[in-house]
């Protein structure tokens, strides 16, 4: 699942800081990646649903030229939304759009995490610094 996987990957091992920073990269371009298909799921879809759209309109306008009735573009328009052909095609656009949302907030956290670990690689430099100084005051004053 990948929830598990991004819970996993954006955790932060405060005592492993260089092992987390080399493999960012890594774990950025992957999440940016499957953010990307799963955009260019959507564009698929879209594009599926127009053609969808069209081959309905087609067949529902001939349904009511043959049942003698008027052909009007908002009835058409109706019965296309009412047929489940284009409802199964809308639902999959819509779950769609979910994943390609989730990923995208996804990538930017993976933005969010390298940023993190740059912050806390410096302040353990500080804090090394500091209990280095600490060490040469003591020795300076015979300790």
């Amino acid at each position: 699942m990948i929830e598990a996987s991004v819970e996993n990957d954006l955790k932060i091992d405060p005592n492993n800081l260089s092992e987390e920073a080399s493999q960012q990269g890594a774990k950025y371009a992957y999440y940016a990646a499957i953010a990307e298909e799963a955009i260019a799921e959507v564009e698929r879809l879209k594009n599926e649903k127009e053609l969808r759209v069209a081959e309905l309109a087609k067949e529902k306008r001939a349904e009511l030229q043959a049942a003698g009735q008027k052909v009007v573009e908002i009835r058409v328009e109706q019965m296309v939304k009412q047929d489940i052909r284009y409802q199964r095609v809308q639902e999959a656009l819509i779950e769609a759009q979910r994943k390609a949302g989730v990923l995208r907030a996804v990538e930017k956290a993976f933005s969010q995490r390298k940023d993190m670990i740059w912050v806390m690689a410096m302040l353990a430099n500080r804090e090394m610094n500091a209990k280095v100084a600490i060490e040469r005051a003591k020795l300076r004053e015979g300790r």
